[in-house]
């Protein structure tokens, strides 16, 4: 999960030197590069993209106009490279109209307007290495070129353009350097001179505190024009070497083979591959039985998964997969997987997406409804949910996939809101105030915690923060989550504060919240690592283990240290200097301040291995190295050629249990033994559960490679969540023989939560179903769950589908604190242009009781007697928690509105009677059903009035005379008048006002007096003369008393 935090940066396309002064003069060549005004870095943006499928590798990301092509460094932002065409150039191949990038990044196909596409390749070679120069305070002095400080942002400045010539420019914020720009494709920097400044350039080149890391020179060269004779409809990278090309006449798949000798055999002279849609025999529809008249409008490839999905201009989708037949020459199988939009316009397709992660796919329809299907091996899919459009949201423009397939965006012509990957809307710009990067033309992401925007005349960096059990998740970082930023994290502490309950909502900022902590990380980490793989609180809050790309450090909230392993006992130094190689250790978690790291090495051989600290890690003084694991377990152990696919410790059984890619289980049962002189951790394997049979039908290398979690229920149970489908593998005895079956528990989970050893919570992206798993004999696909909303609106029965109403944002749920019955999530404030966190909680007490009722109903009706179920139970088990009466009046106002919408709602009145009986056991009946009245509208009062079987009048004379309540009295007395439709009060009714405000004020209760009397003033203004001048003379009256 993600969310957007500030704005790291704003710039606008780099000056370039004129193209004649750029290109090699040659004989009659200068006449034809000419180019109109204005200059290129004042053309609009068309788009931006970058490799956001491999963040890590630190690739340039790209900007395009309609004549110039643009690369950037991701880590920095600077101009690497440039390419602008000629007037010549677009009059003969047309302007740049889109970008595509090559799944390794390193090439890029643009198509212009005259149906070319324009092919370009970048070099990158560790021989072309420049330097990437911080100073202390983590600031750039040089990215490979050297940048001006701030100090110098006002001078003139010269360009160096590798020739003698030489042109003035100026420095400043939206243009942060000017770079040569080449007809043939090639650009180059220069450096920045300034008075003064290469003296400052050398110190800081010559200073102890310098960091530096490698940036490579962009060899940028235009490579290949395809010039295609049949109009493209929509194209895309099959491989790093070849182009597929959709077109609608002739009706067919166009290949293109870059530079790929050995499929020669399959193309013509030109390289090329053609393909008519007639030999596709699946290409048809209900619509049409002739493949070769379905007109293909867009194509949406999926590189990870090798398939892709083809949209036609009716609206229909097929699901395809590329496949090699049996004479190795390319072929496509397909599947039609969506055609509801024959019938009707707007429920056509229009975009889709294609999420790896979790083998979905999300098609986005004409009326800006979302579809979530999920894709099953055999071409199949299951559509798990519908997503309303967003009330303020309009057309649909297009879909953006987070890195880790976590999250995805949904850009609308105006606005942008980001969804997890199941559905729950954690964010919308229609929320804030209109910006200009609210509404961009495209985006993308440069690395996990960075998101590429741009609009017509900027180029937008927003940062983003993330949480931290979103990728390698376990039951230790999800009890405690932890929110990462780009330079700080941010600490769950809601267990350590008692009056959590009572935390004053207006406290949004993190820092000064009362359920978080922030800390900054430190530079050097900060420097070195482009991605925090893992990061894990331990179970009292005091210290937290943070596994980046290259760094592993620990950071005790104590003393407010931070400590980097030492890795001297596997080469390389310490794991922070710079000639260290990538790091092994994959994730982190903790036992009882015990560290828990797991190594994979990624080298010709994958090798695995779990390792234990010792708490002494923790102490002031001590070391954080090797030399203190008490533990650890290598896979080559088990001599199956496994390595590890999920680890997690079960905090309640106090048991290590960890699954491999072979689907083989260990668990170690974890105990400490104290003694005199110290104490000794024991590790006891206890059993290898070999689950791989379990999966036969269902195996295929997505349930490996997108595997999540494991969890431990119900004796020897267990849960695997893979994909979105939680699998439940239970023991069962055949005979003499212990034999485990599969089943699936639900297709559709975020994940799940083992909140205590008898309640499992299971998020479906859009609820919580909590599961009551106390007895170790249940059968968890027996049970009922009980459902908790965190505010999305959902429509669940036989006659709909599972459809969602996003009628706002809903607060992305962290973690559940059981023993509080509070769900904490966090969402987007905005405030004076900035963006910040903002804690949120939620008390779901209200669907616990409703869950209570239904099952007392439950039981009656099949004649089951459970005493624990029954309302006096309900009542001795939840009354104590201090906002029970308001749950009350909630379930009530509840009631009321969904009997107002559906007539054969509780028509025998069982759910009404016992939520009554639980009001009245609270002996604040007349209060809580006030309470209730007063928030709904008076439409709705007749019907909680004649199921009551009692008047607000008759109501208001057992108050008055019989309770002596004469504040409540007050109150139903205005609930009467407004139930009734009163428009002139009778006498007998002034008489009764007249006592009750006489008694009113000798109780000294004006504020129920103010109102009641404003309300009569309301209804009838000289009644209310008299009954003031009436009650003037009772009170002078009662004073000579």
């Amino acid at each position: 999960m993600f969310w957007p935090i500030s704005i790291s940066n704003q710039f606008k396309l780099p000056e370039v030197k004129p193209l004649e002064k750029s290109a090699k003069p040659s004989k009659g060549n200068l006449q034809n590069l000419k180019y109109a005004l204005p200059q290129p870095n004042e053309d609009p943006i068309i788009a931006t993209t970058s490799n956001s499928s491999n963040p890590q590798n630190n690739l340039p990301y790209i900007a395009i106009t309609y004549r110039g092509l643009y690369l950037f460094d991701c880590r920095t932002d600077s101009p690497l490279a440039a390419h602008i065409r000629s007037d010549l150039s677009i009059k003969n191949h047309g302007e740049n109209q889109s970008v595509k990038l090559s799944p390794n990044g390193k090439t890029i196909a643009i198509l212009t307007t005259g149906n070319d596409i324009l092919v370009y390749t970048i070099r990158l070679a560790k021989d072309d290495e420049l330097l990437t120069i911080f100073n202390k305070d983590g600031k750039i002095i040089q990215n490979g070129l050297p940048t001006l400080s701030p100090d110098y942002k006002d001078t003139d400045f010269l360009v160096s353009t590798g020739d003698s010539t030489r042109t003035k420019g100026k420095h400043s914020r939206t243009a942060s350097s000017a770079i040569a720009g080449d007809v043939d494709g090639i650009s180059g920097g220069g450096v920045f001179e300034s008075d003064g400044f290469v003296n400052k350039f050398i110190s800081v080149l010559l200073s102890d505190g310098s960091k530096e890391t490698p940036n490579y020179d962009i060899g940028l060269r235009l490579k290949l024009i395809v010039n295609v004779q049949s109009h493209i409809m929509d194209y895309c990278f099959l491989d790093n070497l070849s182009l597929l090309l959709t077109h609608s006449k002739p009706h067919a798949f166009q290949v293109i083979y870059l530079n790929d000798p050995q499929r020669a055999a399959n193309t013509d002279a030109k390289g090329q591959h053609f393909i008519d849609f007639d030999k596709f025999p699946w290409l048809t529809s209900s619509k049409t039985s002739d493949p070769g008249s379905v007109v293909v409008k867009s194509v949406y490839y999926s590189y990870e998964m090798n398939c892709f999905v083809l949209i036609s201009n009716a609206g229909e989708c097929w699901l395809v997969y590329k496949v090699d037949d049996s004479l190795g020459k390319l072929d496509f199988k397909g599947k039609l997987i969506y055609e509801e939009g024959n019938e009707n316009p707007e429920l056509q397709a229009d975009i889709c997406l294609i999420n790896h992660t979790k083998n979905l796919c999300y098609i986005g329809l004409r009326n800006g409804n979302l579809l979530i299907f999920k894709m099953r091996k055999d071409l199949s899919v299951v559509k798990l949910k519908s997503i309303k459009i967003h009330n303020s949201s309009d057309s649909l423009h297009n879909f953006q996939l987070s890195p880790n397939g976590e999250s995805f965006i949904v850009m609308y012509g105006k606005s942008w809101n980001i969804y997890s990957f199941l559905g729950n809307l954690n964010f919308s710009t229609t929320d804030y105030d209109k910006l200009e990067w609210m509404t961009p033309q495209s985006m993308s992401f440069t690395n996990w915690n960075t998101l590429l925007l741009s609009t017509s005349k900027s180029v937008f960096k927003v940062n983003l923060i993330t949480l931290n059990h979103s990728s390698q998740f376990n039951s230790v970082s999800c009890k405690r989550p932890v929110l990462l930023q780009k330079d700080r994290i941010a600490i769950f502490k809601g267990y350590e504060k008692r009056k959590l309950g009572e935390f004053n909502e207006d406290e949004k900022h993190v820092k000064q919240s009362h359920t978080w902590f922030t800390q900054l990380l430190p530079l050097t980490f900060r420097l070195s690592n482009t991605e925090i793989r893992s990061c894990c609180v331990s179970d009292d809050g005091s210290s937290v283990c943070i596994v980046g790309n290259r760094d592993v450090l620990i950071y005790d909230l104590h003393f407010n240290q931070y400590k980097f392993l030492k890795r001297s006992d596997l080469g390389g130094g310490d794991l922070n200097t710079e000639d260290a190689s990538v790091s092994p250790i994959r994730s982190c978690l903790w036992w009882k301040n015990h560290l828990i790291l797991v190594l994979k090495a990624l080298d010709k051989v994958v090798k695995s291995e779990i390792i234990v600290f010792s708490p002494k890690i923790l102490e002031r003084q001590e070391a954080f190295s090797f030399d203190h694991v008490i533990w650890s377990f290598n896979f080559d152990e088990t001599g199956k050629g496994e390595n590890y696919l999920a680890v997690d410790v079960d905090l309640f059984d106090n048991e290590l249990i960890v699954i491999t890619d072979a689907l083989n289980c260990y668990t170690w049962k974890l105990s400490i033994e104290y003694r005199n002189n110290g104490s000794t951790v024991i590790f006891k394997r206890s059993h290898l559960l070999p689950f791989k049979k379990c999966f036969e039908e269902r195996l295929d290398n997505s349930v490996i490679l997108n595997f999540k979690s494991i969890i431990k229920v119900m004796g020897d149970d267990y849960l695997l969540l893979t994909n979105t489908d939680l699998f439940y593998v239970r023991k069962s005895q055949e005979g003499t023989n212990a034999v485990y079956k599969t089943y699936i528990v639900s297709q559709s989970v975020e994940y799940v939560q083992k909140l205590n050893p008898e309640i499992l919570a299971i998020f479906d992206g859009t609820q919580f179903l909590h599961y009551i798993i106390g007895d170790k004999q249940s059968n968890l696909m027996k049970l009922r769950p009980l459902k908790i909303q965190v505010g999305n609106e959902i429509v669940d029965d036989a006659k709909t589908d599972y459809m969602i109403d996003s009628i706002g944002t809903s607060s992305y749920p962290l973690t559940t604190m059981i023993e509080k019955k509070l769900i904490f999530g966090v969402g987007i404030d905005y405030s004076n242009s900035n963006l910040r966190i903002e804690p949120t909680k939620k008390n779901y007490l209200n669907d616990l009781v409703h869950h209570f009722i239904l099952m007392n109903i439950d039981n009656v009706t099949k004649d089951i007697s459970d005493v624990a179920l029954s309302i006096v139970m309900v009542y001795k088990r939840f009354h104590r928690f201090k906002n029970f009466k308001f749950v009350l009046e909630l379930l009530l106002m509840k009631y009321v509105q969904t009997c107002y919408d559906d007539d054969e709602y509780d028509t025998d009145n069982q759910y009404f009677d016992r939520l009554i009986e639980l009001i009245k056991m609270t002996n604040q009946k007349y209060s809580i059903i006030m309470n209730c009245i007063k928030k709904i509208e008076v439409q709705y009062w007749s019907i909680f009035f004649t199921k009551f079987g009692q008047t607000p009048r008759e109501a208001l004379t057992k108050l008055f005379y019989s309770f002596n309540d004469y504040q409540l009295s007050a109150h139903y007395f205005i609930i009467m008048l407004n139930y009734e439709k009163i428009d002139k009060i009778s006498k007998e009714d002034v008489e009764l006002i007249n006592k009750i405000l006489l008694k009113l004020v000798l109780v000294k209760d004006y504020e129920t007096t103010f109102e009641l009397v404003r309300f009569i003033k309301i209804v009838d203004d000289q009644i209310c003369n008299t009954i003031v001048e009436k009650l003037k003379s009772q009170l002078s009256e009662y004073s000579s008393a």
